[in-house]
């Protein structure tokens, strides 16, 4: 198994990766996936993102919960492991108040 951190690393990567090929198109925006947090136990991931243009970071999250699983199978797949953390986004407030 995966250490949490290297774990949390190529999480990701592979999720920035995906989220570049298959969803910025949809939606019109740039998204960054900043940092991923895994819980001690390993069973969550929060992945956090910044999105631009602001505004479209309600719309961007909705679109990628619908497409958390699919992008999580995807992730899966590369890594090779049995068990992913069930994956949640939200929007990094702190990298938000880096860009204003």
């Amino acid at each position: 198994m995966y250490r949490k951190e290297r774990m949390e690393h190529i999480i990701q990567e592979r999720l920035a990766l995906h989220i570049s090929r298959e969803v910025e198109d949809e939606i019109s925006a740039l998204i960054t996936v900043t940092r991923v947090e895994i819980d001690n136990n390993n069973e969550y991931a929060i992945v956090y993102v910044s999105v631009l243009p602001e505004g479209k970071e309600k719309q961007t999250l909705t679109l990628l919960e619908k497409k958390k699983g699919y992008l999580a199978f995807k992730v899966l797949k590369e890594m090779k492991v049995r068990i992913l953390p069930l994956i949640s986004f939200r929007v990094d407030s702190e990298a938000k108040k880096l860009h204003n």
